[in-house]
């Protein structure tokens, strides 16, 4: 398994020299630290009074060496990803990419930065797939196998937070249900890429309404809705009421006749004003 040392290792191995004076010395060295190595050279060294009372195998070299090739390998050393980022991500209209990291421990023990990419950008609410490679500008960057290399992430939707938000509770009889939302509220939408609708409106027309129903909507960029959540509706029934609208009558005027000892009164003419449109109202005119 790769080391980073080029050194082999060499087990289970005796000679015949039989005088305690001459050492045979044997080592073994791959063609390369990294795991393109092909083969692997064994060196033998005689030394010691009466080393010359000794040959080495025949099929030693004359440089005291031979080399290996078949079987020869380095395997990729099995390294763990160390990942860094946020708990948890929410939507806010940016490419979030840069709050992942990952790293790793090399064999002399530095933690490495590694590169890492996204199936797609990581910027909408979705779910990712975060990758970690090893930079290619590392000497050994093919000599390592890299466990728990993939990251799930999500994106969550951003839930619209809204201030200053208004509603007259009141409102002279119009014929209608619309209540009045006050300008000037705001919201935590990114940039406004979308827009916070919001309706309220009263029970009923009529002035026994005693509660306002307001309701979110989206307006906009269909698209970017998902990344959002709306705020929820609710009701208002504090101080809410519809008041009778106040009408006035012009023009009208009585009718002249001879004096027959009552007091009755003729009327004619008369227009009501400030009707609502459509009303279905219509003016009698009586004296009493």
């Amino acid at each position: 398994v790769y080391d980073g040392e080029t050194k082999a290792n060499i087990s289970d191995w005796s000679s015949n020299i039989v005088d305690d004076t001459v050492l045979l010395s044997v080592s073994a060295t791959f063609s390369s630290q990294h795991i393109t190595a092909s083969s692997i050279t064994v060196l033998f060294t005689l030394s010691g009074e009466g080393k010359e009372n000794y040959l080495l195998p025949n099929y030693v070299l004359s440089n005291n060496s031979f080399v290996i090739t078949e079987g020869v390998s380095i395997t990729p050393k099995e390294v763990n990803v160390a990942w860094s980022h946020d708990a948890k991500y929410t939507y806010n209209g940016s490419d979030q990419s840069e709050t992942v990291t990952a790293k790793f421990v090399n064999i002399q023990l530095l933690k490495m930065d590694m590169i890492v990419s996204f199936n797609k950008t990581f910027c909408q609410v979705d779910t990712y797939t975060a990758t970690a490679t090893c930079p290619s500008s590392y000497s050994d960057y093919l000599d390592y196998v890299f466990l728990q290399d993939t990251l799930n992430l999500e994106i969550k939707p951003l839930q619209i937070e809204y201030d200053k938000l208004n509603i007259t509770p009141n409102k002279v009889y119009d014929g209608g249900t619309t209540a009045n939302v006050v300008e000037g509220y705001t919201t935590n939408i990114i940039d406004s890429e979308v827009t916070l609708k919001i309706s309220a409106d009263y029970n009923t027309k009529n002035i026994t309404a005693n509660a306002i129903n307001v309701k979110f909507s989206f307006e906009g960029d269909s698209s970017l809705f998902e990344n959002y959540i709306l705020p929820k509706n609710y009701t208002i029934t504090e101080s809410v009421s519809i008041t009778a609208k106040t009408l006035t009558v012009t023009g009208v005027s009585g009718v002249d006749r001879e004096y027959d000892g009552t007091n009755v009164v003729q009327l004619t003419g008369g227009t009501l004003n400030g009707l609502v449109e459509n009303s279905q109202v219509t003016l009698n005119l009586s004296t009493g």
